[in-house]
């Protein structure tokens, strides 16, 4: 019979937590030796795991030093939609457009700007000419992918959103042609249009616009996206001169 293990010690057993290092085992008070922590066995795990360092259990696995720490669930990050900012130069004067929801939809009579859903195999610019497009009838001479995003966390589907922000230069003449999903259109200063958004993250996509694509020149030119062919699905940086 071997030696008595004495509490507070832990026993170097290992665990299969899905990272390959072994999973830690914490001495639990009034107990001899040591219980694993780590994820219960499942044989089917939920879709939200099936993500780079997620081992199922509902607890991510990070890897330190001599082995695994789980952390408490987190919410699943979702990208599903996409803003544009569109503005215009008349007149010697900077405008951006906001469109106005139609009643009976949700959000009825909130202002926005260009927002849409990305479709099943969609690139999230390919969604930004599409949404443009629909919405408005325009088709933009300039464009360009922000550095900024806009962050928010949905209820509903409990999960953190994130949305890639476009902005495009229209022609001073341009028409709009409203779709029906919106009601009632306006291009207005960054200070009116600040005044309509409903949510703060859009706000923060008007400054960001001024700051990334009206302000610093080289940063203008590197966040500049040329636009692919009629049809295609994607769009590339422009190269730096």
């Amino acid at each position: 019979m071997g030696p008595a293990r004495r509490p507070g010690r832990s026993v170097p057993l290992t665990t299969p937590c899905g990272c390959g290092r072994e999973a830690p085992r914490i001495h639990r008070p009034g107990h001899l030796g040591s219980r694993a922590v780590g994820p219960p066995a499942r044989t089917k795990p939920p879709i939200h795991s099936r993500l780079d360092g997620h081992n199922g259990s509902g607890r991510t696995a990070v890897a330190r030093g001599g082995g695994c720490h789980y952390s408490a669930a987190v919410p699943e990050i979702r990208c599903t939609h996409v803003e544009v900012y569109l503005f215009r130069r008349r007149s010697g004067r900077l405008e951006f457009l906001a469109l106005r929801r139609s009643p009976g939809r949700n959000l009825g009579g909130v202002w926005q700007p260009v927002t849409g859903k990305i479709d099943r195999g969609e690139s999230a610019f390919a969604a930004a000419r599409r949404e443009v497009l629909e919405e408005t009838g325009l088709r933009p001479r300039a464009w360009w992918c922000l550095e900024t995003m806009a962050t928010f966390f949905d209820v509903a589907s409990d999960s953190i959103r994130l949305l890639p922000l476009f902005a495009a230069e229209i022609g001073p003449r341009d028409i709009v042609r409203l779709s029906r999903e919106h009601d009632a259109m306006r291009f207005a200063s960054a200070r009116t249009a600040a005044r309509l958004y409903l949510w703060d993250t859009q706000r923060r996509g008007l400054e960001a616009v001024r700051r990334e694509v009206l302000g610093a020149k080289p940063l203008s030119r590197a966040l500049a996206v040329a636009t692919p062919p009629r049809g295609s699905r994607g769009g590339r940086r422009k190269p730096a001169p």
